[in-house]
């Protein structure tokens, strides 16, 4: 009887802890932290230069609540591709190549998982909006 009794008291004490160190065990909203967009040209799953896909002089938007900011194809290329946005945003970017891929991957900016992609063949165009 005095065992069942010390079990029980070790699981509360156990539950207890538990609740005290993070009971609450809220999960993160997708993109609350943000985003990363990755921008990337492609061809039989080999990344080439983004100028390839994106002229060095040519542009692409990414517009958020605090308004519209445009990157060009070299200061894409100096970031290697990557954008980071807020957790609500819009982005569009058109593929100037007739036979190479352009790839848009979105990254939840906390956990670093892939939650969205997007590609576009011959002068197609990629998007992605929260």
């Amino acid at each position: 009887m005095k065992n069942t009794y010390f079990n029980k008291l070790m699981i509360f004490m156990f539950l207890c802890l538990g609740c005290l160190t993070g009971c609450d065990n809220k999960q993160p909203k997708i993109g609350e932290d943000g985003f990363e967009l990755k921008i990337s040209c492609t061809m039989r799953n080999q990344e080439l230069a983004l100028a390839a896909c994106i002229g060095a002089s040519k542009t692409v938007k990414v517009t958020t609540s605090n308004g519209s900011k445009v990157y060009t194809g070299y200061e894409l290329m100096q970031r290697h591709g990557k954008i980071n946005v807020p957790e609500h945003f819009s982005f569009a970017a058109y593929n100037e190549s007739d036979h190479l891929i352009l790839q848009l991957e979105v990254f939840d900016y906390a956990t670093g998982k892939i939650i969205y992609t997007d590609q576009a063949g011959s002068y197609d165009a990629v998007y992605a909006s929260n």
